[in-house]
């Protein structure tokens, strides 16, 4: 058959799939398993990695650029505290108590800060990347064998109805070897889907590191935020 006429028929089938309650060959146990969790991982991993990015202040505008640069380059509502504290700090000098004050708490936010800018830097390239890879690679090639393997499901599913609706001798045997020849693809796609549907769940699983990496990171920022403000509540 053609490639036209493959497609054509899987259209068809597909089709009349969707206005028939027709018997489908379902997947073994374990692939039906792993297809379900497979549809679930792309809409988790992208409602992530959008929680993630607002986290860190990765905007759409920010992504039409370099993402680490714009993060460097970026005036954060800490910045501007401290551009706040250091100006009043410089000009009161007649509150000489409070202008101390608002000078090292300036300091302080200024340390802080730019560990803000460390972090969302560090979470980008060391985390969000280490998603988009699975999501781009990963899940995309899972999607990719799962699309082969509806393929074949397809084209067996038709060739069982063209074989159950022969009339001849002559057609019950040519659609019969048909069937023969479609189930063998269809085992055989279902097989490499299957591995290959494991080794998804398996990368899925040790994402489980990245996720902890992040925690590491945020210790490490809020470590820093805490330092500061300690000092700043010892001050005089």
């Amino acid at each position: 058959m053609s490639n036209i006429g493959t497609v054509f028929n899987r259209l068809s089938q597909k089709a009349g799939e969707s206005f028939t309650k027709s018997e489908k060959t379902a997947p073994q146990a374990e692939t039906a398993a792993l297809l379900a969790q497979l549809d679930k991982m792309k809409p988790w991993c992208n409602q992530m990695i959008a929680a993630v990015e607002q986290f860190i202040d990765v905007t759409a505008a920010t992504k039409v650029v370099d993402v680490f640069a714009k993060n460097k380059e970026k005036t954060t509502p800490a910045d501007k505290i401290t551009t706040a504290f250091k100006t009043v700090g410089e000009e009161a000098t007649g509150f000489p108590k409070m202008s101390a004050y608002l000078t090292s708490s300036a300091a302080a936010h200024a340390h802080m800060a730019e560990a803000k800018k460390k972090f969302n830097e560090n979470v980008n390239q060391n985390f969000l990347q280490i998603l988009k890879d699975f999501v781009n690679k990963d899940l995309a090639d899972a999607l990719r064998q799962k699309n082969e393997m509806e393929k074949a499901r397809l084209d067996l599913d038709s060739a069982k109805n063209k074989l159950k609706n022969a009339k001849t001798e002559e057609n019950k045997a040519k659609f019969k070897a048909e069937v023969e020849k479609f189930q063998a693809t269809y085992d055989r796609e279902q097989d490499e889907t299957t591995v290959m549907l494991r080794d998804t769940h398996n990368a899925f699983e040790k994402l489980k590191d990245a996720f902890k990496q992040f925690a590491a990171e945020e210790k490490a920022y809020y470590s820093t935020c805490m330092e500061e403000c300690a000092k700043l509540c010892e001050l005089p």
